[in-house]
């Protein structure tokens, strides 16, 4: 995320370009890289200081720069379109096809991890208190829908615009960032460059929040919930109502610190010797990998979260009716069966 972030922000100011290759960092991988070391110890300060939240509020008025945009670029790119261009099937002929086809499912719209970071999220806030279930269910439906909404017209609008023009995605980030901008300013005009490549910034560096603050979240409780093996569930519901802060469930400060610390080390050292390295991996090459990555993975994590929204820790009352336990085994069974036959056809090529 930090590499998607660069992109938007080298390509929205080209003098850090220019700043970089006076300090020695010369190519585009290079500068990619340096630059994504800065979002991350930027995205640390917004963590550790509580400024993300100052972020969040900015967001509430990008976002709906962002879809309008969207929208308005998507309909006037459709007209380009002709009834030969659409087909119900994608291709999954050769390899390039289903890999292409795999990395966009890996997280369109979201990695279903997406529902654990949510579910501690909603920990975080209700710090003890009970929440309102229904409330909690409609503000990740809508989330999630939104999501979905956006992720489609992004399809339509790259189908529309790059497919027909026989454009290739470029491996480099801040030309690809460059290329998706493009999306929207053949559509609206070139004054719209600007506008959209600082809303593309916001939302990225949001996103890139998100997930540097998720991850290590989740390894926290996780954590959390190994050490309340045994503990008898009175004991933690004590701990948990107590306020001396939030929630047991949600992890220590300092496991998330020290996660959140491992898991920067670990980017810094993809980028520097994988990204930035001569003859290393592309951008668009780490993309596909974690994309790719997600949808193989998908079946475990949605077995995963079958079980836990099912299991008998759930009152019967708040867990799903019949028929999305039924829903639930189906996407499960689709999940693997696609899975399986992507990662069949890679062995036998």
């Amino acid at each position: 995320m930090t590499v998607v972030t660069a992109g938007p922000l080298l390509n929205l100011v080209p003098s850090l370009g220019d700043g970089l290759l006076g300090l020695g960092f010369e190519g585009g991988a290079v500068q990619t890289a340096a630059m994504s070391t800065v979002i991350l110890g930027l995205t640390a300060i917004l963590l550790g200081s509580g400024g993300y939240r100052v972020l969040e509020g900015l967001m509430k008025v990008v976002m709906p720069v962002l879809v309008i945009g969207t929208v308005i670029a998507t309909i006037l790119a459709i007209r380009r379109m002709s009834a030969d261009d659409i087909s119900i099937l994608p291709p999954v002929s050769t390899i390039d096809d289903r890999d292409l086809l795999a990395a966009m499912v890996g997280w369109m719209p979201a990695p279903i991890d997406i529902a654990v970071w949510s579910s501690l999220w909603t920990l975080a806030r209700a710090r003890g208190r009970r929440m309102d279930r229904q409330a909690v269910l409609g503000d990740f439906d809508a989330g999630f829908l939104a999501t979905l909404f956006l992720a489609v017209l992004f399809v339509i609008l790259g189908a529309a615009v790059m497919h027909g023009a026989g454009v290739e995605f470029a491996a480099s980030s801040v030309v690809f960032c460059g290329q998706v901008i493009d999306l929207y300013t053949s559509s609206l005009g070139e004054w719209s460059h600007p506008l959209i490549a600082s809303v593309a910034f916001l939302a990225m560096l949001s996103t890139t929040v998100t997930v540097a603050d998720g991850f290590p979240r989740t390894v926290a409780a996780l954590i959390r919930q190994f050490q309340l093996i045994g503990t008898p569930s009175s004991a933690v519901a004590t701990e948990a109502g107590s306020s001396a802060g939030p929630p047991v469930e949600t992890g220590s400060r300092a496991v998330y610190g020290a996660a959140f610390v491992i898991g920067s080390i670990g980017a810094i050292a993809i980028l520097w010797f994988g990204l930035a390295r001569k003859d290393g991996v592309t951008f668009t090459g780490l993309v596909d990998f974690v994309t790719i990555t997600s949808f193989i993975a998908a079946p475990l994590l949605a077995i995963f979260n079958h079980r836990c929204v099912f299991s008998s820790e759930i009152p019967p009352g708040d867990r799903p009716a019949r028929v999305w336990w039924v829903w639930s085994w189906v996407g499960i069974v689709i999940l693997t069966g696609f899975a399986g036959a992507y990662a069949v056809g890679r062995l036998v090529g």
